[in-house]
C-alpha cells in the first residue's frame, strides 16, 4: 500500500470518528445541556439544535461509507452519491460554524478570548473540513483520476504557469467588486471611528478583497514576478494564498450570507440602517465570499504539486481504488 492509499483509507475513518464525536457533544447540548457561548446565546446563527446533530450524523455516514469503499470496487453511481453526501455534510458544519471566524477576528484584534465559543466552533470547522477532503478523495475515484496527483490528464490544469480557466477569472473579479461595494457604502454612510485598530483592519479588509482574489488567478500569485527580487521566479507558497482565501470565503459566506441575509429577510430593510446599505454591504460581503471559494478552486489545483508520471500521461487508478 503507497502513501497515498493509505491517506485515503484512514482520512474517511478520522472524518467519520471526528464527526461522531461531534454529534455526541451537540446531541447532549441539543437535549437542553448548551454552554453559554461568551457575547452570544448560541454556538451558530442557523436556526434549530438539532441541525448540527443532522450534519455530524450525515459525517459519520459519509466517512465510514468512503473509509470502507476505498478497497472495494464499488460502482462510479455510488461513488458520486458518496462524495455529494459528503460535500454536504462538510460545507453544512463549516457554514454551520461560521462564527467561528469572529472567535478568531476577536482574539486578533483583542476584542476578548471566547474559550467555549472557540472550541465548539473550532471542532465544527475541523470536521466539516475532514469531511469534505474525504469527499474530495472520493470524487477523484469516481472520475478515475490519476493515482499520482489526482488530475484528469488531458482535462486538468497541470502547472503554475498554466492560465486560469474564465470562470475563476469571473468570480475572482466579482470579488474585487463585492469588496467595492461594500467599502463604497460605508465611504457614502460615514466612518465613526479612526482608531489604529480601526485603520488596520480596514487596510486588511481591503487588501483581502482586491489583492487576493487576483492573487488566486493571475500568475503572479503562483509564481514570484521579476520586480520580487529576493523571490523572482520561484514558486508562492500556495498555503500563504489558499488558507486567508478560505478563512475569508468561508466565514463571510456563512456569516452574512446566513445570519445578514436572514436578518434581511426575517426583519425587513430599512432598520438601522438606509435599505440601500445594508443591500450594498451585506450583498457585497456574500458575493465577495462565494467568489473567493470559487476562485480558489482554481488555484488550489494549479499550484498542486507536478505529477511523478508526466504532464499528458494517463496513470490508470488501481482496481482496488476504481468503481466498477
Amino acid at each position: 500500500m503507497t502513501r497515498r492509499d493509505g491517506w485515503s483509507t484512514w482520512l474517511p475513518l478520522l472524518a467519520a470518528g471526528w464527526a461522531a464525536a461531534y454529534g455526541v457533544v451537540r446531541t447532549w447540548w441539543a437535549l437542553g445541556h448548551a454552554p453559554h457561548f461568551g457575547d452570544y446565546p448560541a454556538e451558530s446563527f442557523v436556526p434549530g439544535a438539532w441541525t448540527a446533530v443532522v450534519l455530524a450524523v450525515a459525517g459519520v455516514v459519509t466517512g465510514a461509507l468512503i473509509g470502507v469503499g476505498t478497497r472495494r470496487q464499488w460502482g462510479a453511481s455510488l461513488r458520486w452519491a458518496l462524495a455529494a453526501l459528503g460535500w454536504f455534510a462538510g460545507a453544512g458544519l463549516v457554514l454551520y460554524s461560521f462564527m467561528f471566524a469572529l472567535n478568531v477576528a476577536g482574539l486578533l484584534f483583542g476584542e476578548g478570548f471566547d474559550g467555549v465559543g472557540l472550541t465548539a466552533r473550532g471542532s465544527g470547522v475541523v470536521g466539516g473540513i475532514l469531511v469534505a477532503a474525504a469527499a474530495a478523495g472520493e470524487l477523484r475515484r469516481a472520475r478515475n483520476c490519476c493515482a499520482h496527483c489526482g488530475r484528469v490528464h488531458g482535462r486538468t490544469a497541470e502547472g503554475r504557469s498554466d492560465p486560469s480557466p474564465g470562470w475563476a477569472y469571473v468570480a475572482a473579479y466579482l470579488t474585487v467588486g463585492g469588496c467595492l461595494a461594500r467599502v463604497g457604502a460605508q465611504v457614502l454612510l460615514g466612518f465613526e471611528d479612526w482608531d489604529a485598530t480601526f485603520v488596520v483592519f480596514l487596510v486588511a479588509m481591503v487588501l483581502a478583497g482586491t489583492l487576493l482574489p487576483l492573487a488566486l488567478v493571475h500568475r503572479w500569485g503562483r509564481i514570484w514576478p521579476r520586480w520580487v527580487v529576493p523571490f523572482a521566479g520561484r514558486a508562492v507558497p500556495r498555503w500563504v494564498v489558499l488558507v486567508p482565501a478560505w478563512f475569508m470565503g468561508a466565514g463571510l459566506t456563512g456569516y452574512f450570507g446566513i445570519a445578514g441575509v436572514g436578518s434581511m429577510v426575517r426583519d425587513g430593510l430599512g432598520g438601522a440602517y438606509p435599505a440601500w446599505w445594508e443591500l450594498a454591504a451585506i450583498g457585497g460581503y456574500v458575493v465577495w465570499g462565494i467568489g473567493l471559494l470559487v476562485a480558489s478552486m482554481s488555484y488550489f489545483v494549479l499550484t498542486k504539486p507536478a505529477c511523478p508520471v508526466g504532464r499528458g500521461s494517463r496513470v490508470p487508478v488501481p482496481p482496488s481504488l476504481v468503481g466498477g
